[in-house]
């Protein structure tokens, strides 16, 4: 008998509901076939066929060993000879010629299995000197790794080495992760793992890459982010606020840090989300989304809220007028002259309602005492958030203006004059900011810093506006770029500011005008269209007749033949104390008495005292004496042009 094959393994991947497997070599005893599935060897279930054949036989399980439905299995059918000799030849006499060959036979037989064997381990190549490199005890070395040393003529158990640095502690936890997640989430890379909050926490070091899911349903709370110095480059964290409600989660970084010039970052409403990255040095927002870029004191910067119409302001001299919530002041020398709208269309980036302050009369030469500037005053609790600490002085202070404006004259870049007054009045910052010509939108600003002289208290906070400088005499010009002292009826620009005023038709567009903490402005979130109505409804409210027809403005009680007083209910209690004013006289409004049989003209309307959530107005000199005292009567509108302006004047 000969061996004529030279292989003693045969492999297959199994169908489903197969149950014979072909093998290819001789096996001389049952015993001598292992029969392994996936590399599990089985100790039985299947028969062996023409065994002793050259040419080998089948093996047959009595099951499949894969089912119908079941995943891809491997059938592994390998000759394993015993590795002992039991053939005793005969020292005298004749020799078993048959029993030495097939000893013979088997020899081969082993040494293919041992082939076999050696072809599936790791080996030096043909070429190398190395000899009895081999690893040491595996004892004690659990969960290491097998390193080549130094000298790299031998293995040891032991971390692996970084160029010729041995590996930290650290990394040795990475290496015997099991899979791709659980070594992300060693490393807390960003987004490896998520941690739900529902009260005040700090960030740790260690968390790094977390991604934060913040529940405030019970009440806000703060999320204390490390010093960048301590969290390193490259630190980030996100934050998403997973509740409906409206209590915010603060986001604060320690050691005096900020968040891209912010003292912290609100998460106010849901799915609410900010990243924010660590330089090492200082925090910043790497990317946000439905997040409240706090601290904005500019009502309507984006000129959202219609709410005021382009008129004089009759309360007051004629060379004021309002539009939304800012006001033209037109002080000294009357020779040059604005006209300032909203604008509606013509803008860029979204852009579409914008101011416009028009040059109508040129004046190249402001004479002294002469100024134009476009104002708009601060809420006093708003103001009151860029002290420190709050309510104390403005020493600690350092703001950002910012104004995405244009400018229409086709000449060289100007500048114009963006500015602060606090403190009662007595203080002011005027900077300069480069604007381009040709109507190209461009974001510009100046950075307010701190002013020792300039106090927050209550009581000055009321006198505070920022401004936009359109004209100026030389009296009129503040010193660029620095804080001064308050003159008068207010600065219309720097010395070197350009003047807009210098030729007709000249005009300067701005619009997101935004004031908040810090040297670096972030980008403009403008408010919704409600919230913005609401936030402009603490300053001013306003009631009009529509198209012509009467319109009802409130019911109220005579107290007199020819007077009557009446609540005028405001949909938001105003912050300072209200005025109310008509457009062309108080004649346009009428009184209708109980029995709505004739009706009382006004020839006065006035208001008295502030109300926490309304305000009175009483009429006198009524045009026929028709009213009862004591009688329900009703104020409506005869005209078009008649409406009743509640506003609180903070400027």
């Amino acid at each position: 008998m000969t061996l004529t094959t030279t292989s003693n393994v045969d492999r297959y991947a199994a169908a489903e509901e197969q149950t014979v497997f072909a093998y290819t070599f001789r096996v001389d005893r049952h015993s001598h076939m292992e029969v392994s599935v996936d590399g599990a060897v089985r100790g039985g279930g299947y028969t062996v066929s023409n065994v002793g054949h050259d040419s080998g036989g089948n093996v047959a399980f009595a099951t499949a060993p894969r089912r119908t439905g079941e995943a891809a299995r491997t059938v592994t059918l390998r000759r394993v000879a015993p590795l002992t000799q039991s053939t005793n030849l005969p020292t005298q006499g004749a020799l078993d010629t048959d029993a030495l060959e097939a000893e013979v036979d088997r020899a081969a037989m082993r040494d293919q299995q041992l082939d076999e064997a050696v072809r599936r381990t790791l080996k030096l190549p043909v070429d190398s000197t190395l000899t009895d490199v081999g690893p040491p005890d595996l004892e004690g070395n659990a969960g290491r790794f097998l390193v080549v040393n130094a000298t790299g003529d031998g293995v040891f158990w032991g971390a692996p080495a970084a160029a010729g640095a041995p590996v930290g502690a650290f990394m040795e936890t990475l290496m015997d992760d099991p899979d791709a997640a659980a070594a992300l989430k060693t490393l807390r890379a960003f987004l490896a793992g998520t941690a739900a909050r529902t009260a005040a926490f700090a960030v740790a070091t260690e968390d790094r890459g977390a991604l934060f899911l913040c529940d405030a349903a019970g009440a806000g709370y703060a999320a204390a982010l490390p010093a960048a110095a301590s969290a390193g480059d490259g630190f980030a964290a996100a934050f998403r606020k997973t509740d409906g409600g409206g209590r915010a989660i603060a986001i604060t970084p320690a050691g005096g840090d900020d968040i891209d010039g912010l003292p912290d970052l609100k998460l106010r409403h849901r799915g609410a989300t900010a990243v924010l990255v660590s330089d090492g040095s200082r925090w910043h927002l790497a990317s946000h989304d439905n997040v409240a870029i706090e601290y904005n004191a500019i009502d309507n910067g984006s000129f959202l809220v219609d709410q005021y119409d382009h008129v004089p302001d009759a309360g007051r001299t004629a060379s004021r007028m309002a539009i939304d919530r800012w006001r033209f002041r037109k002080s000294g020398d009357a020779r040059a002259v604005f006209t300032v709208s909203r604008e509606v269309d013509g803008g860029t980036d979204g852009k579409s309602n914008w101011l416009k302050a028009l040059c109508a009369t040129a004046d190249a030469a402001p004479a002294a005492g002469a100024a134009h500037q476009l104002r708009q005053g601060i809420a006093g609790n708003d103001l009151l958030a860029f002290a420190h600490p709050p309510g104390g002085t403005f020493a600690g202070g350092v703001l950002s203006m910012d104004v995405v404006c244009h400018a229409s004259v086709p000449r060289p870049p100007y500048t114009v004059a963006l500015g602060l007054r606090v403190a009662g009045g007595t203080r002011e910052y005027a900077g300069e900011a480069t604007v381009g010509a040709d109507g190209a939108w461009e974001r510009v600003r100046v950075v307010i810093p701190a002013d020792a002289a300039a106090t927050l208290g209550p009581s000055t906070d009321a006198a505070a506006f920022v401004f936009v400088g359109l004209h100026a005499g030389p009296d009129r010009q503040a010193t660029a770029n620095a804080w001064g002292t308050y003159a008068g009826d207010g600065d219309g620009g720097t010395a070197a500011a350009r003047n807009w005023a210098s030729a007709a038709g000249d005009y300067l567009g701005f619009t997101n005008v935004k004031l908040q903490p810090g040297q670096i402005a972030t980008p403009y979130v403008p408010r919704d269209y409600a919230e913005e109505l609401r936030t402009c409804q603490h300053y001013a409210f306003k009631f009009r007749a529509d198209s012509g027809a009467a319109g009802m403005c409130a019911v109220g009680q005579a107290y007199s033949s020819g007077a009557a007083q009446f609540v005028l209910p405001l949909p938001t209690e105003l912050r300072a104390a209200g005025g109310a004013v008509t457009v062309s006289g108080a004649s346009h409004f009428n009184v209708w008495p109980a029995t709505l049989t004739d009706k009382s003209r006004f020839s006065s309307l006035a208001s008295y005292g502030a109300g926490t959530s309304s305000i009175r107005l009483n009429g006198s000199g009524a045009s026929r004496n028709n009213l009862a005292a004591g009688n329900a009567c009703l104020m409506t509108t005869g005209d078009t042009r008649a409406y009743i302006h509640v506003e609180a004047d903070i400027s």
